[in-house]
C-alpha cells in the first residue's frame, strides 16, 4: 500500500465499521462486538504501519489527505484509545440498551478524529470537526437520564458554537488567501491587518472551545461525567487533543515564525489561565469522573502553552504531552469507570480499601496519577520537561515556576483520589466490590504499560516528531 493511500484508509476503515456494527449487531451482540474490536484493531495496526512508513522517510497525500510524521503521530494516539475503549465497552456497557447505536457512533467518532489529524483542508476540516461532534453527542448522552440528557444538550449547543468560528475562521481564510489548502498557502510575515487577527481569533476560538480551554471549557465537566468512561476515555484523552493539534496545524501554516509572536502570546496566555482554573477547580472535586474532567482542562494548558513558545522545542513538548495525556488520562477514565461499576458510585469519599479487592486496578490507576503529575520515570514527566526547558530557553521562568507549581499540586490531588479510593478505610460499598473482568484490565495495563515504556525511552519519539515540528514551524 503506498504511503499516499494511508491516511485514507485509515479514515474509512473506521467509518466502514460504523456502517457494519448495527447491522451486524441485528443478528448477533456477540458479532457486532467482535467485529467493532476487529475494525478498531485493524485501524490501529493500519496507523502504526503509516508511523513505520513514515519513520523510514516516506510521505505523501492525496486530496489535501497528508501522511507526515506528526499527522501520523496523533493518529496512532487516537487508535490507540479507539482500540482501548472498544475492548473495554465489550463487557463495561454490555448490558445497555442501543449498543449498536452505541458502537456506530463510536466509530464515526474514531474516523472523525482521523479525518481531523490527516485533512490540510481547513474545510474539510470543519466537515470532520461536525461529524466529530454530532458522533460524540450521540455518546455523551447514551444512557439517557436527565444529567446524560442534559449534559449532550449543553454540549451540542457549545462545541455548535465553536464550530461557527471555525467556519468563520474558514470563510476569511478563502477571502485572503484564495485558498482553503494549507499546503497552498503562503505563510503571512506580519499580521498586521484586521482580517488576518479574526482568521487567528476565530481558529482559537472555535478549536480552542472542543479542546476544553479557559474561559470555554463549561461543556467539558458534564460530558465527561455523564459520558460512559470509555468515552470519557477518548473525550479527554483523544478529542481535545485533536482540536488542539489542527488548532496549531492551521495558525503554523497561516503565519510564519516571525508573524507568531501576537498569536503565540494569546496561545500562552490562555494555557496559563487553563492550568490555573483546571487545577483549582480540579482541587475541589469529590466526584470522581468531574475531577478527572478538570484534570484535563487542566493538563490542557501545558500543550496550548508548549504550541504558543513558538518554537521548535515548544512544539515537541506540546506533541508529546498530547501523548502522555492521552495514555495517563485514558487510563484514568478507565480505572475510574471500574471503580464505579465495581461500587455503584463517583463519589470517591464513599469509597477506600479497594486495593485489596482491585489491585490491578489500583496499581494502573497509581502508574496513571505519577504520569500525569510529571513524576518521572514516567511519560508525562518527558513532556512536561521539555515544555519547561523551552519556556526557560523562550526567557520565560515564570512560566516554568507556573508549570511545576500546577505540577505539584496536579500531584496532591491525584494522589488524595487515588489514596481515597484505594487505600483509605474500607466501608460497605466497597465490601461488594470485585476486580474488573479480563476484556476491562488488558487495555488498562497496555496503557500503563506504554505511560512507562515511553518514559524510559523516549528518545525515539522525539527524534521522530523533531523532524516534523521543525517542518510545521516552517523549517526552524
Amino acid at each position: 500500500m503506498e504511503a499516499a493511500q494511508l491516511p485514507l484508509v485509515l479514515i474509512l476503515t473506521p467509518a466502514v465499521a460504523g456502517c457494519l456494527a448495527p447491522l451486524i449487531g441485528r443478528v448477533s451482540d456477540r458479532g457486532r462486538d467482535a467485529f467493532s474490536v476487529l475494525m478498531e484493531t485493524l485501524t490501529l495496526l493500519i496507523a502504526a504501519y503509516a508511523t513505520y512508513v513514515c519513520f523510514a522517510g516516506a510521505a505523501g497525500g492525496v486530496w489535501d489527505f497528508v501522511l507526515d510524521r506528526l499527522n501520523a503521530f496523533i493518529a496512532l494516539t487516537v487508535t490507540i484509545l479507539g482500540f482501548a475503549a472498544t475492548l473495554y465497552s465489550v463487557r463495561y456497557i454490555s448490558e445497555e440498551p442501543h449498543l449498536n447505536r452505541y458502537y456506530a457512533c463510536l466509530h464515526f467518532f474514531v474516523a472523525g478524529m482521523l479525518g481531523m489529524v490527516f485533512t490540510q483542508n481547513v474545510a474539510l476540516m470543519y466537515v470532520f470537526l461536525e461529524i466529530m461532534t454530532v458522533a460524540s453527542c450521540v455518546l455523551v448522552a447514551h444512557r439517557t437520564y436527565k444529567e446524560a440528557a442534559e449534559a449532550g444538550y449543553k454540549y451540542i449547543v457549545l462545541c455548535t458554537i465553536g464550530a461557527l468560528f471555525v467556519l468563520l475562521g474558514v470563510a476569511l481564510t478563502y477571502q485572503h488567501f484564495g485558498t482553503l489548502s494549507l499546503t497552498a498557502v503562503e505563510r503571512l510575515t506580519a499580521v498586521d491587518g484586521v482580517v488576518p487577527m479574526i482568521i487567528a481569533l476565530s481558529m482559537i476560538f472555535g478549536f480552542g472551545l472542543k479542546a476544553g480551554m479557559v474561559p470555554l471549557h463549561a461543556w467539558l465537566p458534564d460530558a465527561h461525567a455523564e459520558a460512559p468512561s470509555s468515552i470519557s476515555c477518548l473525550l479527554s484523552g483523544a478529542m481535545i487533543h485533536t482540536a488542539a493539534f489542527a488548532m496549531a496545524k492551521v495558525l503554523y501554516s497561516l503565519f510564519a515564525m516571525d508573524a507568531f509572536g501576537m498569536v503565540g502570546l494569546i496561545l500562552v496566555s490562555f494555557g496559563v489561565l487553563s492550568m490555573i482554573v483546571g487545577t483549582m477547580l480540579a482541587l475541589v472535586q469529590t466526584d470522581i469522573k468531574r475531577l478527572l474532567a478538570y484534570s484535563s482542562v487542566d493538563q490542557m494548558g501545558f500543550i496550548l502553552l508548549g504550541f504558543g513558545l513558538g518554537s521548535v522545542l515548544g512544539a515537541i513538548g506540546a506533541a508529546y504531552h498530547i501523548l502522555s495525556h492521552c495514555l495517563g488520562k485514558g487510563l484514568l477514565f478507565l480505572s475510574a469507570g471500574a471503580v464505579i461499576k465495581a461500587t455503584g458510585t463517583r463519589n470517591f469519599r464513599e469509597l477506600g480499601g479497594l486495593s485489596s479487592k482491585m489491585p490491578v486496578t489500583a496499581v494502573v490507576s497509581m502508574i496513571a496519577a505519577l504520569s500525569l503529575s510529571g513524576v518521572p520515570p514516567f511519560s508525562g514527566f518527558v513532556s512536561e520537561f521539555l515544555i519547561c526547558k523551552a519556556a526557560f530557553e523562550a526567557g520565560h521562568p515564570i512560566l516554568v515556576l507556573v508549570m511545576l507549581i500546577v505540577s505539584v499540586v496536579t500531584l496532591a490531588y491525584l494522589l488524595r483520589f487515588v489514596h481515597a479510593t484505594f487505600f483509605g478505610e474500607p466501608n460497605g460499598r466497597s465490601e461488594a466490590a470485585r476486580e474488573a473482568p479480563a476484556s476491562m484490565l488488558v487495555p488498562m495495563v497496555i496503557l500503563a504499560a506504554l505511560c512507562i515504556l515511553f518514559g524510559i525511552f523516549p528518545a525515539p519519539v522525539i527524534e521522530f516528531v523533531r523532524v516534523a515540528c521543525a517542518a510545521l514551524l516552517g523549517g526552524a
